[in-house]
């Protein structure tokens, strides 16, 4: 046995490189699309209908600043809502929510899963998969199990979907004990948003004259991020999850407290987000296109900008009279040492 567990760690492909390959095949089926199934529709129809039929939603603190979360409007249903962007194209992020039993994900969620695993199913489609899940839980708390089904499409606008449902199959984790039998369900949507880099160079300019074509430098500041992102040849989409548990207690059915679901939410996001972050390509970008603006671009300052400038300009006045004043006794005591 300690041979082949040698063996087999010699051999063993990295992880990183099998989820890629793995993903980049899923990739391309979902740049192409596929027609949807009756039942497939049915089910998307009736997470849409679900998810429409709440009110309204609270924002909530997130730890992570790059990540929005909200909960229904007085917790009636239990269903969190969270959106961000990454650096990255809808389909490729489709595809690595999709592929729930990859390398990088079940890694990630040792210590918290105790059992992962994509079930056989019967018919199996190129997008749907049945998936079970073991998650841990404090003593005397019992494990939670979920099994359920997730489905990919691509939509009409070229934005892809993700949902998933619980089904009523079941899966051998090899004795794990009893369980409590859990259900989610939710949409998770991401969208291109490249086609957005016109609107918000658009959207900074201000149009005095035919011939001239000024900004406001504000307005240059806040659209900075997109627009470099654009320039550093780095994709983007806007994603957004919506999501439900519930657990089955005596019979009947309680949605679980918020407070415990928005970590879970907020650490496969945050996975997601740093699977693909070019955070150093967009910063240089940044600078370059921001340069290239300072240079190239008249601009157009607001009042509060222009008394800003001035006091700057009045600080780096003084601050050069001082280095000069230094710079001169610094030259006259070398000259003379003894006076």
């Amino acid at each position: 046995m300690s041979w082949a567990n040698k063996v087999q760690r010699k051999y063993r492909r990295n992880g990183k490189i099998v989820d890629s390959e793995t993903r980049n095949v899923l990739v391309e089926k979902m740049r192409v699309g596929m027609e949807l199934e009756e039942n497939q529709k049915k089910v998307f129809k009736e997470l849409d209908s679900f998810f429409a039929s709440i009110d309204s939603w609270e924002p909530k603190s997130s730890p992570i600043r790059d990540i929005n979360i909200f909960t229904d409007a007085g917790n009636k249903i239990g269903a969190v809502k969270a959106e961000m962007n990454a650096d990255v194209t809808a389909e490729e992020a489709a595809a690595w929510y999709f592929d729930y039993c990859s390398r990088e994900r079940t890694r990630q969620a040792d210590g918290k899963d105790i059992a992962r695993l994509e079930i056989e199913a019967q018919k199996k489609t190129v997008n749907e998969h049945l998936f079970a899940n073991v998650i841990f839980s404090p003593f005397p708390l019992k494990p939670r199990e979920f099994i359920f089904k997730q489905i990919w499409n691509r939509n009409d606008d070229g934005s892809m979907t993700v949902v998933w449902v619980p089904t009523n199959d079941t899966a051998d984790y090899g004795g794990i004990g009893k369980t409590v039998q859990g259900f989610t369900k939710g949409i998770f949507t991401a969208r291109n948003i490249e086609s957005k880099g016109g609107e918000a160079e658009r959207g900074a300019k201000d149009e005095r004259s035919e011939a001239t074509t000024v900004y406001y430098c504000s307005t240059i500041t806040n659209n900075l991020p997109l627009v470099a992102s654009l320039v550093a040849g780095v994709p983007q989409c806007a994603i957004s999850l919506l999501q439900m548990y519930e657990l089955r207690f005596g019979g009947f059915f309680a949605g679980t407290t918020k407070s415990k679901k928005i970590p879970r939410v907020i650490a496969e996001l945050s996975s997601l987000s740093s699977a693909f972050k070019q955070d150093e390509k967009i910063d240089h970008a940044d600078l370059t296109v921001l340069a290239n603006i300072i240079k190239n671009v008249p601009q157009l300052y607001t009042e509060e900008e222009e008394e800003a400038i001035k006091r700057g300009k009045e600080v780096r006045g003084s601050e050069e009279q001082r280095t000069a004043g230094a710079k001169r006794q610094q030259q006259q005591r070398t000259a003379y040492p003894h006076y």
